[in-house]
């Protein structure tokens, strides 16, 4: 320490300079504060006046009736994209490849015209127009961010090559994104999901995703036997041993789920919904576990299923091709999930059966000769769930 009369430095702790004898005082340093003790207080200030901010728009509220401005919550998609007017957990659409999808403005559908000419159409909701958007035929519809992904081909036929294809909503715009057999079209975070096959005769099913522009592409599955599903952050498939597997969304870490072979499945009701390998319906828990039969085999065998609101459609089939119509008869049930209530709601004709349920509509896709003209045609019809009042879609 210096003294402040001689400038004399001293050794510390000395009371009184070793030179001059004058008092030594030591300056008082006004202490610093931590950063930490800054950052505090800082939090402090915030936290006051956020609960101020808190209070007053509270009270704001309360006297004018005003809600305060409150941030979206951001919601992770974890299961493949399904129309509006379906709950999340019926996925028996996608599973099914639809050929009608809702994105809560405009509904897309596949149907011939009047011609016999086969068309993709948009009608906007809010004014009920229709117009044809895609000359060709489409199913495995799915709209994702301003585009309608499907499989399908461009022409006045349909050729069964049903390659991968994506349109801009309002029709100016069309790309084909993969040059291959494909369908059952899901999304799962900026994936694009689907089976693939070499050609339509082929037996041999992969499940397969890949980027939305088509360019990147991923087999996930190479055994695969024509099904395929995102539900809760899983991939959810079946193999062609039989058996079905969920897998992470990128095919590793594969796990058998129960011990039943399948012939096909869906995903409805946060249930696995299935035909076991002699074609009775069953249900099961998502882990497999708890299987329990809905439905025993017909002398016909079902081959489709689809599921809306805790009640399961099903399709049977008259094996006998109708030599008029080119086609067979189907005949559509409806089935509660414990088995009760098994009602007749539709019969037609067709050479496959598609259904799909949206909005409380039964919707199917025939495609048969007409009786009249000779020529095969698919003619998208709606009616209640019921199966009444069956009407044509604008075509």
């Amino acid at each position: 320490m210096f003294c402040k009369n001689c400038g004399v430095q001293n050794r510390e702790g000395i009371r009184f300079c070793e030179n001059c004898g004058t008092p030594l005082m030591a300056v008082q340093q006004p202490p610093k504060k931590s950063h930490a003790l800054v950052i505090s207080v800082i939090i402090g200030v915030v936290v006051v006046l956020g609960a101020g901010l808190a209070f007053v728009l509270t009270q704001t509220t309360l006297l004018s009736g005003t809600p305060p401005v409150v941030a979206p919550v951001v919601v992770t998609q974890n299961s493949s994209l399904v129309s509006e007017g379906v709950n999340r957990d019926d996925l028996g659409n996608v599973m099914n490849g639809q050929y009608i999808f809702d994105d809560g403005t405009s509904q897309f559908y596949s149907s011939f015209d009047k011609s016999n000419a086969p068309h993709i159409y948009k009608t906007e909701k809010s004014t009920g127009v229709t117009k044809s958007i895609f000359n060709g035929f489409g199913w495995s519809f799915a709209v994702y961010k301003d585009w309608l992904y499907f499989s399908g081909n461009e022409g006045p036929y349909i050729t069964g090559t049903y390659n991968l294809y994506r349109i801009s909503l309002d029709g100016l715009k069309i790309e084909k994104l993969r040059d291959i057999y494909c369908y059952g079209i899901n999304f799962n975070k900026e994936w694009l999901y689907y089976v693939r096959k070499d050609n339509k005769d082929s037996q041999n099913y992969s499940v397969s995703r890949c980027s939305l522009d088509g360019k990147t592409e991923e087999i996930l599955v190479q055994e695969g036997n024509g099904y395929c599903i995102i539900y809760n952050d899983k991939l959810y498939y079946s193999g062609k041993d039989g058996y079905l597997y969920n897998a992470n969304p990128d095919g590793t870490q594969k796990v058998q789920i129960g011990s039943e072979k399948v012939d096909s499945f869906i995903i409805g009701g946060g249930k696995i919904i299935f035909l076991d390998a002699t074609f009775n319906l069953r249900s099961s828990d998502i882990d497999g576990q708890n299987v329990k039969l809905i439905k025993s085999a017909m002398p016909n065998n079902i081959r489709v299923m689809d599921s809306y609101k805790g009640t399961i459609y099903y399709v049977n089939y008259n094996p006998k091709k109708s030599e008029g119509r080119n086609a067979f008869q189907y005949f559509v049930y409806k089935i509660n999930m414990d088995g009760t209530n098994d009602v007749l709601v539709r019969q037609g004709y067709s050479t496959a059966a598609f259904i799909n349920l949206l909005n409380d509509q039964l919707y199917v896709l025939d495609y048969a000769r007409e009786s009249a003209k000779g020529s095969m045609v698919a003619i998208a019809k709606s009616m209640s769930l019921d199966g009444a009042n069956p009407v044509e879609l604008y075509r």
